[in-house]
């Protein structure tokens, strides 16, 4: 079996050139959105039946995103937005957050994407108290103050909904940002943002659409995948992700999905704060790396097939593969440079 390596893809390459030319973010934020960014809050709900669910896991102990997770948190506590942050401790990484009321503290030994798993366990506890929930990234602030009201009026009618309709990656001093991207629902160019935030029923999280075993990460793409796929939207899931069938192939067994109605909060842009360049991410490499591990063992396993539950409800990988695996992760989240500023 080989040893694990990290080598940039022919995808990866064409990213971090790309991203070499957006470095100087050539648009623009005027100083009144600057301010509206920095300074403006949120309204307190009208209704307050949206569970926000913050998952937040920081492996390389990155100070930038901690500082984006409590511009998150600050906004939504003057709000009195009803949320709850999930926060996941690996070795030698850091406790951010002493808040037992909004709080939940779970540990893991293996360094993985996580966000999935840890939506999974919140949900659980707060199933019986919310039927409406919202999966916002540790990194992602709202322009429009009224937005928790839109989430909330939306999904009176939708099972699940992409939260935005537009989402600007801002540089680190929000000058400017990188071209705009767009919800699938809603496709304006080929710029197409998977993730960032979801909103949700708990009668679309019953179907089985949410896949928290993505421990590689993607696993919002994974999500939309499953979503497009099932939900006539014209062949448009082939363009969402980079799908590596030897690590999901399970998925496509295991689920037998019932089609959802779907939507998304219109004209709504979304900001994305800040932590090193695209090109970091590695998106591709590091799917291709997983992918040819799994080649090289002996019963050729699947992703899901070489990880475990702890006792906090966390996924590890498996006892006789977590050092080599840890070092190959452990190496990639300090390789992404989140405190990177160009």
């Amino acid at each position: 079996m080989q040893t694990i390596g990290i080598h940039p893809t022919k995808k990866d390459r064409k990213i971090t050139s790309t991203s070499r030319i957006e470095k100087s973010f050539d648009k623009q934020i005027d100083k009144m959105t600057q301010k509206k960014i920095l300074l403006s809050q949120y309204n307190v709900p009208i209704k307050s039946d949206v569970l926000i669910i913050i998952p937040f896991y920081n492996p390389a102990n990155s100070i930038r995103m901690v500082q984006n997770l409590l511009m998150v948190l600050n906004k939504l506590k003057n709000a009195r937005i009803p949320y709850h942050l999930i926060e996941c401790i690996f070795p030698n990484s850091v406790q951010v957050i002493n808040d037992t009321e909004n709080h939940t503290v779970v540990h893991s030994d293996s360094y993985a994407f996580v966000k999935e798993n840890l939506t999974d366990i919140c949900i659980s506890k707060f199933k019986d108290q919310y039927k409406k929930f919202l999966l916002l990234d540790a990194d992602m602030i709202y322009t429009s103050p009224d937005w928790y009201d839109k989430v909330s009026k939306k999904l009176d009618a939708y099972e699940f909904i992409h939260g935005y309709e537009t989402v600007r990656r801002i540089d680190a001093n929000f000058y400017g940002y990188n071209p705009e991207q767009h919800t699938p629902f809603n496709l304006k160019n080929n710029k197409i943002a998977c993730g960032f935030i979801f909103g949700f029923t708990l009668l679309w999280y019953n179907k089985g659409y949410f896949q928290p075993e993505c421990l590689i990460g993607g696993g919002d793409s994974v999500t939309l995948y499953y979503i497009m796929k099932h939900n006539n939207t014209d062949n448009m899931y082939k363009k969402v992700m980079y799908r590596p069938t030897e690590i999901f192939k399970y998925m496509d067994e295991k689920l037998f999905i019932e089609p959802c109605t779907i939507s998304y909060i219109e004209d709504e842009i979304a900001y994305h704060l800040y932590h090193s360049n695209e090109a970091n991410r590695q998106y591709t490499s590091r799917h291709m790396t997983m992918k040819k591990y799994l080649k090289s063992m002996k019963d050729r396993p699947m992703l899901c097939d070489i990880i475990k539950k702890n006792d906090d409800g966390v996924y590890e990988w498996l006892d006789e593969l977590k050092e080599e695996i840890n070092e190959f992760m452990s190496m990639y989240f300090l390789n992404r440079n989140d405190d990177e500023i160009n």
